[in-house]
């Protein structure tokens, strides 16, 4: 029996109604090769994510409340400034390298890269040069001694590292290398910086703020520079090594400019919003209370996963249904991404929330009071996941404004409502403003995916799994 036979008949096997079995054994036995990717997208992030909760309850021991509300901070703007620190090249490369290895155009192919990685070397370390001058420049503003002068000049110096990782990522995933895409960050960084961290407590140093975070950034390097050698390797025998410029992909330069900076702003807020619940405690909550309610994220980040899988995958298939020019399959890819995001995530919260009191108290006995963060932020996320990745197809269709003006809002929504019911609410505030931008941005982005390219993303709007999508195809 051939693995998709053998998916779609354990699906039929599934303790489900007679109708909804049918139709998740149909759906998936015409996406085996898509849900291969997938599934190992999402083992990875499980693998990880089990990695990185053992980390985090590590940390949590092993530092103090205050310090490791402190690391979170940090480690989250750190994660926000790479991010910007990428200039949109993370991303748009999954608008055009896709395409051009569709249609063979490998020159324009190995001269974006080129294009793309200096770019992003340049511009990260100019961020972070300017960054560190500031704070030498401001340095009257806090106290000498002060712990959070070391982090912030451990945040600058580590922003190069974080932007080349999210740049390589960006490129695996263009490349359908997804396990060079997931693993080096949610693997490998998380087992290196847990040995890292264990060595430092067995020599009997102290571990604070400043240390994690300097531990991190430098095994953020490491990891770093191992992808990068990975990724050129495999990337070189399949477009060849580069060695000359002709003048047509000097002239696509400006395409590649026009069209990936402006997502420095679109992701960067996308980004701030992801986080801003975060932040907005980092700015008006005491450390402690910022770690509990890292502690709810982190674990309902579990959930989180199922979308990430498809996410992973699903920006280099609309951009190859899009090289085709065949909306039809484009529309197919879009419903079977969604249905699956949707269906797989709603189970998966509804576990972690049934078990969220015995793994909250494993970070520790005060860390219990973020249950009902973590119910509220798994409403969020259910949210999210019925229009699955459609941000995502925005800007793989050029449309990236549109994302940008649902971001920006979504921030404001998510602020306001935060700042509002926070005097009362105390973190659970953060939670209820995540939740309602949330499910706010779904309805916009599924109203912009109908409105500017014809394409239903709502995973109601064709049926209950979404519209039949055909099998994926591969580059």
């Amino acid at each position: 029996m051939s693995a998709v036979a053998g998916l779609a008949a354990r699906v039929s096997a599934l303790p489900l109604p007679a109708g909804l079995r049918r139709r998740l054994a149909h759906v998936s036995a015409d996406s085996g090769v898509y849900l291969g990717h997938a599934g190992t997208a999402f083992l990875i992030r499980t693998f990880g994510a089990a990695i990185g909760f053992a980390l985090q309850v590590l940390l949590a021991r092993l530092l103090s409340l205050t310090d490791y509300g402190l690391y979170v901070t940090f480690w989250t703007w750190l994660f926000l400034a790479g991010q910007i620190a990428a200039l949109g090249f993370n991303d748009s490369c999954l608008r055009f390298l896709p395409r051009y290895l569709a249609r063979g155009r490998l020159e324009e192919a190995r001269a974006f890269l080129r294009t793309g990685f200096a770019m992003v070397v340049a511009g990260s370390l100019a961020i972070a040069a300017a960054g560190l001058t500031g704070l030498w420049a401001m340095s009257f503003l806090l106290p000498a001694g002060d712990p959070r002068w070391l982090l912030l000049i451990l945040f600058f110096a580590g922003i190069p590292f974080m932007a080349v990782e999210l740049y390589l990522d960006g490129i695996a995933r263009s490349f359908g290398l997804f396990v060079l895409s997931a693993a080096p960050a949610f693997i490998v960084r998380p087992v290196l910086l847990a040995l890292a961290v264990i060595a430092v407590a067995l020599l009997g140093l102290h571990l604070s703020a400043v240390t994690a975070l300097a531990l991190a950034i430098a095994v953020t390097g490491v990891v770093t520079i191992g992808q990068a050698v990975m990724i050129r390797r495999r990337i070189t025998r399949q477009i060849g090594p580069d060695l000359s410029i002709s003048e047509r992909p000097r002239k696509q330069r400006r395409l590649w400019l026009a069209a990936t900076l402006p997502l420095t702003l679109v992701y960067g807020i996308e980004e701030i919003y992801l986080v801003s619940d975060i932040l907005l405690l980092g700015l008006f909550a005491e450390p402690a209370e910022v770690g509990i309610y890292f502690a709810a994220v982190r674990l309902m980040t579990l959930a989180g996963y199922v979308y990430y899988a498809f996410m992973l995958i699903s920006s280099r298939e609309f951009s190859l249904a899009r090289a085709g020019r065949d909306h039809a399959d484009l529309q197919g890819r879009v419903s079977r991404a969604t249905s699956w995001t949707f269906w797989l995530t709603v189970p998966t919260v509804a576990g972690i929330v049934a078990l969220g009191y015995p793994l909250l108290s494993m970070f520790g006995p005060d860390y219990v009071a973020g249950y009902g963060v973590l119910a509220v932020l798994g409403l969020g996320l259910i949210a999210r996941a019925s229009v699955g990745q459609a941000g995502d197809l925005l800007v793989v269709l050029g449309h990236q404004k549109a994302n940008l003006w649902v971001a920006l809002a979504s921030l404001v929504l998510n602020a306001l409502v935060t700042l509002a019911l926070l005097p009362w609410l105390g973190i659970l505030a953060a939670a209820i403003g995540t939740a309602v931008s949330q499910a706010a941005r779904a309805a916009a982005l599924a109203y912009y995916a109908r409105r500017l390219a014809s394409l239903d993303t709502f995973v109601f709007a064709g049926g209950l799994l979404g519209r039949h999508a055909g099998p994926a195809h591969s580059a």
